[in-house]
């Protein structure tokens, strides 16, 4: 969802505080001419407070940013917008004064909004079938949440007192909620074939690479008219009909071959384990050497079981690569061209952002990417067990 930038914060807070002299029915003009006679959707609302409070939706521009679309103000606690809709969309509420915002779906029909000035993310939205699914998904997504974050404090208080035992037990724990978790996004987007949640939901999974394309297609060809004929349903028809990316998951991973700290030339097809991770980092970042020490952790307990690394870095200085390399105790294989984001490994798995990892099988096709914690471990251990 989005999170508004501070600047852009600044920039709402200054055009409505430059506005706030006029008189009560200037801004009232506004509101009226913001309305439409005719509406599509209706939102009656109530806020917390019986005080005058400017109400604004964001609606996403061409490029996808959020900019204000049109302004209410509370009256006595209650408030209300009509809109045209045309095809469902998603849009942002902010109330002046507050930080955060929270999300709704504009679509034909009539709800009900209720405002948590204090913490917007508690606002409620109910009234339309998408909204009611959104609703419904941001519960379970909390309910998941609070699961992750207990076990992962518990593991993490396992290995303080060396619990290994317990620490596999918890891991195996942790990864079955990762699957439920997926099984139940994965049956949203199957059965809400009419609700733009799920495309929302489809078109996420797409990016993150959590379901490729000719998984999506058949999920895709269910939906609905209503919800293929958006501006979200184009995009992500356009996603499923362009080529494939040769580093997508069940793919094959592309062979390279590149000069380790001493020169020598390393192929990867030559490094592969029944299980490898091919990991691109560098010295300079921070998120990467934060994440060392899982992987590390990770590669001690399972290397005898058939774990490989090959890590890939983008440094530049070759000093600081060897340093950082001891420093944070990688006893595996290591390449660099130290060419920085220019690397042609890094541009042939078209790496934008490290840490970025690629889990392989025994015959280098890609079966994962991008894990990171307790998530990777436990994913390692399931897969080497």
């Amino acid at each position: 969802m989005w999170v508004l930038t501070r600047r852009f914060r600044n920039e709402i807070a200054y055009f409505y505080q430059k506005y706030s002299m006029k008189k009560l029915f200037g801004i009232w003009f506004v509101v009226v001419l913001g309305c439409s006679q005719n509406p599509d959707l209706v939102i009656n609302g109530s806020i917390d407070t019986l005080e005058p409070t400017k109400i604004i939706r964001y609606i996403p521009d061409t490029n996808n940013q959020p900019r204000p679309y049109d302004t209410v103000v509370s009256k006595e606690g209650e408030f209300s917008f009509k809109i045209t809709v045309d095809v469902p969309t998603l849009n942002f509420i902010m109330v002046e004064g507050q930080a955060g915002n929270f999300p709704f779906i504009s679509e034909k029909g009539e709800l009900q909004m209720s405002i948590e000035t204090q913490n917007l993310t508690n606002s409620k939205v109910v009234g339309t079938l998408s909204n009611d699914d959104l609703i419904a998904f941001k519960e379970k997504s909390n309910e998941f949440g609070v699961g992750l974050n207990s076990l992962t404090t518990q593991i993490n208080e396992a290995r303080q007192f060396s619990d290994n035992l317990l620490v596999e037990e918890l891991q195996k724990q942790y990864l079955q909620l990762q699957e439920e978790i997926k099984a139940y996004e994965v049956s949203l987007v199957k059965e809400k074939t009419n609700s733009y949640l799920a495309a929302l939901m489809l078109d996420r999974m797409l990016n993150t690479k959590t379901m490729v394309p000719l998984q999506a297609k058949p999920i895709f060809s269910n939906y609905t008219s209503r919800i293929k004929n958006t501006t979200l349903g184009r995009a992500i028809e356009d996603k499923l009909n362009a080529p494939v990316s040769p580093t997508s998951i069940g793919n094959q991973a592309p062979n390279f071959t590149a000069p380790s700290p001493d020169g020598t030339l390393i192929e990867l097809s030559q490094q592969l384990g029944k299980i490898t991770i091919l990991d691109f980092w560098a010295s300079w970042c921070r998120p990467c050497r934060v994440e060392n020490p899982n992987l590390v952790r990770a590669y001690n307990k399972l290397k005898n079981k058939g774990l490989h690394v090959v890590s890939v870095s983008l440094d530049r200085d070759k000093k600081r690569w060897i340093q950082a390399i001891q420093d944070d105790g990688l006893n595996w294989d290591h390449v660099s061209n130290l060419q920085y984001w220019r690397d042609p490994v890094a541009q042939l798995y078209k790496v934008s952002s490290i840490p970025a990892t690629f889990i392989l099988d025994e015959n280098g096709v890609i079966i994962a990417k991008n894990l990171r914690g307790p998530q990777l471990e436990a994913t390692l251990s399931r897969l080497l067990q």
